[in-house]
Parts: C-alpha cells; sequence; structure tokens
C-alpha cells in the first residue's frame, strides 16, 4: 500500500499507477480542449477542409474537454474517493463516446486515444469502486 501525500487514505500500488495515468490523460484532455477552440483544423483528418463546421466542432469538444478534464484532475488530487469514481465513470463513457465518432469518421489516432483513455479511467474509477465499497464495509481493497 502507498499512502499519497497530505491524506490519510492508503491506495495499492496499482491503484496509484491508475491515478496518476488518469491524471496524466486528463491534462492532455484538456489541452485538446484549448487545441480544439484556438486551432480546429489541425484537429481533421488532413482530406478535411476546414471550415465552420470544424470551429464548431471545435467548440464541441472543447466545453466538454476542459471542465470534464479539469474536475477530473482536481478529484485525483484531492483524492475524495466517492467524487473521484464518479468523475472517473464520467470521463470514461466521454471517452467512450469519442471512441465511437472516431470509428464512425474513420479518425484512426482518436479512435485509439479515446479508447486509451476510456480504459484508463474505467481501471482507475474501479479500484476507486473498491477502495469506497471497502471502507464501507470495514474492509481493506
Amino acid at each position: 500500500m502507498v499512502s499519497l501525500a497530505s491524506s490519510d487514505i492508503r491506495y495499492s500500488r496499482a491503484a496509484v499507477v491508475a491515478l496518476a495515468l488518469a491524471a496524466v490523460f486528463s491534462v492532455v484532455v484538456v489541452v485538446f480542449g484549448f487545441i480544439a477552440v484556438f486551432a480546429p483544423d489541425t484537429m481533421l483528418p488532413t482530406d478535411d477542409i476546414a471550415d465552420s463546421s470544424a470551429k464548431f466542432f471545435g467548440d464541441l469538444v472543447a466545453v466538454r474537454n476542459i471542465p470534464l478534464g479539469l474536475a477530473a484532475i482536481f478529484v485525483i488530487v484531492r483524492r475524495e474517493r466517492v467524487s473521484l469514481t464518479a468523475v472517473l465513470i464520467l470521463s470514461a463513457i466521454v471517452q467512450v463516446g469519442d471512441t465511437v465518432v472516431g470509428l464512425a469518421h474513420g479518425v484512426v489516432s482518436m479512435t485509439v486515444s479515446a479508447g486509451v483513455g476510456a480504459i484508463v479511467y474505467a481501471v482507475a474509477a474501479t479500484y476507486m469502486g473498491r477502495r469506497s465499497a471497502a471502507g464501507r464495509l470495514g474492509t481493506s481493497a
């Protein structure tokens, strides 16, 4: 078990790795949210032409990615298990949606990166859910 700084909560090494990966991926999500706002044409497949639709798509990505990514980072840093589990599940669902969109439009990079993100978030949520359930039952996870 590993204790993260300024917390009485003890995590397994696997949970710490899952949380660290989720935090890193959250930063990536926020960065791509800003890229979607300021340079939406860079997110398009190479054959597509940037137009008002690209800007609209970029705005849609940004309004979702930036708040979700920041919320995930906030609860990971604060290590609040119940809210952390909920945010991680929500983030996993969003990434599954991005995976489907990537598949539907043939954007391999989006499909792969969102698929990886969905897995990372789901694994981290599973670890946090186990910790939360074990705490309620008076056992250790």
